[in-house]
Parts: structure tokens; sequence; C-alpha cells
């Protein structure tokens, strides 16, 4: 299955462990990982990511950040795409249309926004979906 949304996360300081360092599980976005099935600590990887670098990601992927322990600020660009925006269930549309870096429904688009058209637009119910950032054991960020 194609990936319904994707991140390009555009680093703009150095990491290290110590500045919250990116983690992922491998693979983690063909399945559930919080179903129960135990996945070896070793598997999740921390790529080396200097300023300047993009990652992109599936957003099935199962990723997080170490902590940071400095008093130093991580930044970092996010861009995210829905790709299928129309082939997208209704709840997943609902809950991204809502997104605060997307026009809210009583604000005015210019006319003369020339990517107006890559603008996603959705008539159903906003919704409001959970979030689980609390990642399994097994994948060992504390």
């Amino acid at each position: 299955m194609p990936a319904p949304q994707v991140a390009a996360l555009c680093y703009l300081d150095d990491l290290s462990p110590a500045t919250a360092t990116l983690r992922v599980l491998p693979g983690s976005h063909r399945g559930s990982t919080h179903d129960g099935q135990t996945l070896p600590d070793e598997l999740a990887v921390s790529p080396s990511l200097n300023a300047g670098d993009v990652v992109v990601i599936d957003y099935r992927l199962l990723h997080a950040t170490t902590a940071n322990t400095t008093h130093r600020a991580r930044h970092c660009v996010l861009l995210s795409f829905a790709p299928h925006w129309q082939a997208l269930p209704p709840d997943i549309r609902g809950h991204l249309i809502a997104h605060l870096a997307l026009p809210q429904s009583d604000e005015r688009v210019p006319t003369t926004y020339e990517p107006r058209s890559l603008l996603p637009t959705f008539d159903g119910a906003r919704a409001d979906l959970p979030l689980n950032r609390v990642p399994p054991p097994q994948f060992g960020i504390g």
C-alpha cells in the first residue's frame, strides 16, 4: 500500500544522542508494533544527522527522539504530504484538514495564490483523532 502520509524532516542543527536524535524502527510502517509483538531494542535505528540533512519517512513508521538532555534547542522544519488525499478514510481527512498550517474555514486564501490547487479540501466533519505518543516498551525510548 502506498504511504498515505509522508514527512520530510529538514534538520537545521546537528543532532547527537544528547540533543534528541531521531529513532526509528525500520519496517514498522508495514504493520502494527503496538499489538504485543516483541521487537528487540537493537532494531531501533538512530541515523547520524547534521544541519542540512533531510529525512523522508512514511508517517506509519514508528519514530521518536531520544531525550534532549542539553539546554540547546533542536530545530527542524517538518513538511507533511498526503499524496493520496482522496483515498484516505474520511476520519483521517477530517483530522488532517484541521492542521494549523492549513487555512482555517474562516480564513480567505488569496485568489492570486498560485499553489491554491495544492491545498487539500474536505467537506466532511473535522475530527480529533487520539494520538498515541507512548511507544511500546520494546522501543526502548526513555
